[in-house]
């Protein structure tokens, strides 16, 4: 871990400790902040480590997560967004604003020197190092030893979602070769003698990483109860190896691990699907971030970005038509998406104190994510319907066609009380499960570029009403981030040789 990367993941743990949030959304014991991660004294006690865990939540939400200063860089969720706007067919950006570089494809948005190449990399490693202090000193701490092992599993589901996105963005597709250089892996917390890893390969990242799962599932209660929907349980983690083991072809456990994560996580009704994806109560929420009324993140906000009814908002997520025309007319997900929205004014288009349309005529409006009144809605981050896609294509692959057909109908029957079950078998069915994530999951970050760079896809970005025009071949670099030219400065052990291509 490079001198550099130490320093702000030591900065990152005073933070945490600070406003670390607990899984009943209160404040938890108060602690003697530290400048140095190996200072002990947090995690003498389960409630100590609790603390820090409960930040590490708080900062897969945090404005500034990625050390970038910009409205884009608010967590997890921005990072969906980037991932949305790259790939770009479903969810697009209309006209320029934030994500205005990671949507065009003539512009070196992967870059080594661009500033969120670096956001993305130190948002991840700074859960990484967190997540390491916690596993390593939380067999010694004080407190009931269920406590302690729930704690670690957590921590080690974190730490294997914090990988799951480094390998796939800082690295090509496992389907292009398992021996590629992934990133560095790290599994103790960073001391001042501590020097940067090389890179392991991407076989290296996805074994640690089901390493983890693995453990986390067996340290984490059996009876899928938790104080929160924010933390994670073993349903969460049975998702994040459901989420692994598709990237990899790992078709039955792929499957296998689906299923599980959605057990007690049954389907939304239509009323509570099209409520506006901001209450985590919802019953197909596997899990979710909540925010209270003194945590709103105002502008720099994910739902800033989608949500035109909200005050502070730069309301610039939009629908390509191309997706829009997959769904028939009576799929509730097509109300969801607007044609003719004149409710607000463009503060990017109007003069001053004049109103204007908030969109031109091919410009389709995005109404799955609305903020609540008080702009304290909830973030998704797992859904029960994204694990019975994940079971559908899983089981279309093993030939298992009829049960793909069957689950594929959950979903579809759920958008839709006019669906007829698919009668498709061998690709074509997998292509009807991939445009079903397409038009269920857009704008949750999960499908999108993953789909593309995991299935060896080209994008094609052409017609439409796509602001960027473009394609890219199959197997493009484009897809994936240079290595930060400050990790390459301060890692003896990555060097230029090193570096992905653009």
């Amino acid at each position: 871990m490079t001198t550099k990367i130490k320093r702000i993941l030591n900065i990152a743990l005073v933070a945490l400790l600070i406003t670390g949030v607990s899984s009943c959304e209160k404040d938890f014991l108060e602690t003697t902040p530290t400048t140095d991660i190996s200072d002990q004294d947090v995690f003498n006690t389960t409630e100590g480590a609790q603390t820090v865990l409960n930040g590490l939540y708080r900062w897969l939400r945090e404005y500034n997560s990625g050390g970038t200063g910009r409205h884009e860089d608010m967590g997890q969720k921005s990072v969906d967004i980037t991932l949305d706007v790259l790939d770009g067919r479903d969810a697009i950006i209309y006209g320029p604003a934030w994500y205005y570089f990671d949507h065009d494809l003539n512009f070196d948005f992967t870059q080594a020197t661009y500033s969120k190449t670096r956001g993305l990399w130190e948002f991840y490693y700074k859960i990484i190092n967190n997540c390491n202090s916690i596993i390593v000193n939380i067999d010694e701490a004080d407190g009931d030893p269920a406590e302690k092992d729930r704690i670690k599993g957590e921590a080690l589901a974190l730490r294997a979602h914090s990988y799951f996105y480094l390998v796939n963005i800082f690295q090509n597709a496992y389907i292009e070769g398992a021996d590629q250089p992934g990133v560095p892996i790290y599994t103790e917390p960073a001391t001042p003698e501590s020097k940067g890893n090389p890179r392991g390969t991407v076989q290296d990242v996805y074994d640690q990483i089901l390493t983890d799962l693995g453990d986390a599932i067996d340290f984490l209660p059996d009876d899928g109860s938790r104080g929160n929907k924010s933390h994670i349980n073993i349903n969460v983690a049975q998702g994040m190896l459901a989420r692994t083991h598709l990237v990899m072809g790992n078709w039955g456990p792929a499957a296998t691990a689906a299923n599980a994560a959605r057990d007690g996580y049954p389907l939304d009704d239509a009323g509570t699907y099209t409520a506006g994806f901001n209450d985590y109560g919802a019953g197909e929420w596997i899990w979710g971030l909540p925010f209270q009324q003194d945590q709103q993140h105002y502008y720099y906000s994910f739902f800033s970005m989608y949500d035109l009814e909200r005050a502070a908002g730069y309301w610039q997520m939009r629908m390509s038509d191309t997706l829009y025309q997959e769904f028939s007319a009576t799929d509730i997900r097509a109300k969801l998406a607007v044609g003719d929205y004149p409710l607000v004014v463009d503060k990017r288009d109007a003069p001053i104190g004049a109103t204007a349309l908030v969109r031109p005529a091919d410009q389709w409006v995005i109404r799955k994510f609305r903020d609540k009144a008080d702009q304290t809605g909830h973030y998704v981050m797992m859904r029960s319907a994204e694990m019975i896609l994940i079971e559908a294509e899983a089981a279309a692959e093993l030939t298992q066609d009829g049960v793909a057909q069957d689950l594929l109908f959950l979903v579809q029957q759920r958008a839709d009380a006019n669906a007829v079950k698919s009668t498709n078998t061998g690709q074509d069915l997998i292509d009807e499960i991939l445009m079903e994530r397409r038009k269920e999951l857009y704008g949750e970050g999960i499908a999108s570029t993953l789909d593309l760079k995991r299935r060896d896809l080209p994008l094609d970005r052409t017609g439409s009403n796509y602001y960027f025009q473009g394609s890219l071949p199959a197997s493009t670099n484009r897809l994936t981030w240079q290595i930060p030219q400050a990790e390459l400065d301060a890692n003896e052990n990555i060097g230029l040789n090193d570096q992905n291509p653009l």
